[in-house]
C-alpha cells in the first residue's frame, strides 16, 4: 500500500511538470499575431466571445489569447484563461505609452508593480488614487509582478534579434527597463494628464489593461508578468505615433516573450 501511495504521489508530481502551462494575453490579436503564427499543435477554443489557442511555443506548453482593450476585457479574459486552462503563469504582452520622458518608441519596459490610475476619488483638490479591494478586508494599491519571472526576461533580452525602428540618424534598437506600469480605462493623449501619472504615481509607462490582469492573477495565486512595448509619448501627437510604430513595437514584445520561453525550465 506504501508503495503504491508513493508511485501515485509520483505520478501526481510528474504530471504538473509535463502540463505545466503559461498564459499569454495581449489585447489586440496584431500584440499575438506572431506568436500564434509560431505556435506548434495549435487548437482554437472559444469561450464567452474570446477564442483562445493552445500549443506548443518554443517546446514549452501554452494557451494565447486577445482580450481586446480596456480593463473589464483583460480581467474577463484572465480569468477566463486561468478557470478553463489552469495557468501556472501569466504574460501580458503588448504596447503602452511613455510616462517617463528617459523612454522612446520601441523600448520595453518590464512590470515591477502595476497601479490603476483611474480607480479613486474626485475632490476639489482633485483626484484621489484609491487602494483595490482584492478580499472583504483586504485592499491593495500597487499589484506586484513576480520578481523571477522578471529577471527571467531581464536575461532573455539579451538573446533577442529585434526589428530596429527607424529613429534619428540610424535605426534604434529597443532598450529594455523595468518600472511601474499605471492602467486606466483611457488613452493617455495629453502631456498634463502625462505629467500628472508620473507626479502622482511615479509610473514609467500606461497602459489600458495590465493592472486589471494583475488583480487577478493576485486573487488566483498565480504569478504574473507585462512587458510593455513603446508606441508614443502619451502626449497630443499619441495617436500619430501609435498609429505608426504599434505594429513593430508589439512584434519585438513578442519576441521577448518567445525569448523568455526558451529559459523557462
Amino acid at each position: 500500500m506504501k508503495r503504491w501511495i508513493f508511485v501515485h504521489c509520483v505520478s501526481i508530481a510528474l504530471s504538473a511538470i509535463v502540463y505545466s502551462q503559461t498564459g499569454i494575453l495581449g489585447a489586440l490579436p496584431r500584440e499575438i499575431r506572431i506568436l500564434r503564427n509560431a505556435m506548434s499543435s495549435a487548437n482554437e477554443v472559444s469561450r464567452a466571445g474570446h477564442v483562445f489557442v493552445t500549443g506548443k511555443l518554443q517546446g514549452k506548453d501554452v494557451v494565447i489569447g486577445a482580450s481586446l482593450y480596456g480593463k473589464v476585457n483583460a480581467a474577463a479574459t484572465a480569468q477566463l484563461m486561468i478557470t478553463l486552462f489552469k495557468v501556472d503563469r501569466l504574460v501580458v504582452t503588448g504596447v503602452a505609452g511613455a510616462i517617463d520622458s528617459e523612454l522612446s518608441p520601441g523600448d520595453i519596459v518590464v512590470s515591477t508593480d502595476v497601479v490603476q490610475h483611474d480607480f479613486g476619488k474626485w475632490t476639489e483638490s482633485g483626484f484621489d488614487v484609491w487602494e483595490v479591494p482584492v478580499t472583504e478586508n483586504d485592499r491593495l494599491k500597487f499589484f506586484k509582478a513576480d520578481t523571477v519571472l522578471v529577471r527571467l526576461i531581464q536575461k532573455a533580452a539579451h538573446g533577442v534579434h529585434w526589428i530596429p525602428l527607424p529613429i534619428g540618424s540610424e535605426p534604434r534598437l529597443p532598450r529594455v527597463t523595468s518600472g511601474r506600469l499605471a492602467t486606466g480605462d483611457q488613452f493617455i493623449a495629453s502631456q498634463k494628464k502625462r505629467a500628472w501619472i508620473q507626479e502622482a504615481l511615479h509610473a514609467s509607462a500606461v497602459d489600458m489593461e495590465g493592472a486589471a490582469v494583475a488583480q487577478v492573477c493576485f486573487q488566483n495565486r498565480i504569478p504574473f508578468v507585462i512587458l510593455r512595448s513603446i508606441s508614443d509619448f502619451s502626449d497630443d501627437a499619441a495617436e500619430d505615433d501609435y498609429t505608426r510604430w504599434a505594429d513593430v513595437v508589439a512584434e519585438n514584445s513578442a519576441k521577448l516573450v518567445m525569448a523568455m520561453l526558451r529559459l523557462l525550465n
